[in-house]
């Protein structure tokens, strides 16, 4: 248990110092950009045509951008203490609700995506972990590398011309029907499944080369029963 609270506490304390080393970056990079500040957000916020100094100065004040640097970066690093993340300076909104629009339509893809990888991974893993080395084995290697050398969004390019192009299949675009979810879910999945396919195989062959594995034929188990019982659990764990 000690172990695993240190593991959880050093996790956190390396997510902290990466959160304040990239917001210290974010904000002098802001900074060294040409122009003013408060005019790219009042633009941002009510568009070139409308905007003038009269905006600027309302964004200046109410962003506090008049006030010397190093006690606006010492605010922001009190805000983020507290998870206090202010306002969003486009749409005004909180930054807390921003984020959660945004990340519930993240998790959703990402839980898609992993089930997706974990249909082909497994079976595929399993059979050519049983069968290393064998002409199936290495097919899926040059099918698992050909696919982790190609980007996501290549994949899902091809995806797209193929099922939503030509066969108008599924659309191209869009959010809120489960359709939506099988071209971008198919993309990460597959890419995924390039990784994790081969993750299985390793496993399935290490621990079938096994002496336990072995014993276990031999007291006269079936291979279904072996791999069912002893091997699966062996193989779950770097899965």
């Amino acid at each position: 248990m000690n172990v695993i609270l240190r593991i959880v506490v050093a996790s956190l304390s390396q997510a902290v110092l990466v959160a304040v080393v990239i917001g210290i970056i974010s904000f002098v990079m802001m900074q060294a950009l040409p122009g003013d500040s408060a005019y790219r957000v009042a633009a941002g916020r009510y568009g070139y045509d409308v905007m003038d100094a009269q905006a600027a100065e309302i964004v200046r004040e109410e962003l506090g951008l008049e006030r010397p640097l190093p006690e606006q970066l010492g605010q922001w690093l009190v805000q983020l203490a507290s998870l206090n993340l202010g306002f969003s300076m486009i749409s005004g909104n909180p930054v807390w609700e921003e984020v959660a629009a945004q990340l519930g339509a993240s998790l959703q893809l990402a839980f898609a995506a992993v089930a997706v990888s974990l249909l082909f991974a497994i079976p595929l893993g399993l059979v050519a972990g049983r069968r290393a080395d064998g002409v199936f084995d290495r097919t899926t290697l040059a099918v698992s590398t050909l696919f982790r050398s190609i980007p996501a969004f290549a994949i899902g390019v091809i995806l797209m011309l193929i099922f939503a192009v030509h066969l108008k299949l599924l659309p191209v675009a869009g959010y809120g029907e489960l359709r939506h979810f099988f071209l971008p879910a198919l993309a990460l999945g597959l890419s995924l499944a390039a990784v994790s396919n081969r993750v299985i195989r390793d496993s399935v062959a290490s621990a079938s080369a096994s002496p336990w594995f072995r014993f276990s034929r031999t007291k006269g188990l079936s291979n279904a029963q072996t791999v069912r019982r002893h091997m699966a659990r062996n193989v779950a764990a770097p899965v």
